[in-house]
């Protein structure tokens, strides 16, 4: 989730500053990009702690500790 959130931050900076014509045109393109990137990995990151249930305490207690999507 970690790095949804960082691929999210890095997409806002970039369409904020691409927004203001700080940085070229190619900004709002790349902020896009970055923002769909987030969004799918944290959809796989939830969709995977919501089957934890399913598995045994031991399995979800690794599979949270290691953070694996």
């Amino acid at each position: 989730m970690r790095i949804a959130a960082g691929l999210l931050a890095s997409a806002a900076v970039l369409f904020s500053f691409g927004a203001a014509n700080l940085i070229g045109t190619w900004a709002l393109a790349a902020a896009v990009v970055l923002a769909v990137a987030a969004a799918v990995d944290a959809v796989i990151v939830m969709e995977s702690r919501e089957h934890l249930g399913d598995s045994s305490a031991r399995e979800a207690a690794l599979v949270t500790h290691l953070e694996l999507p």
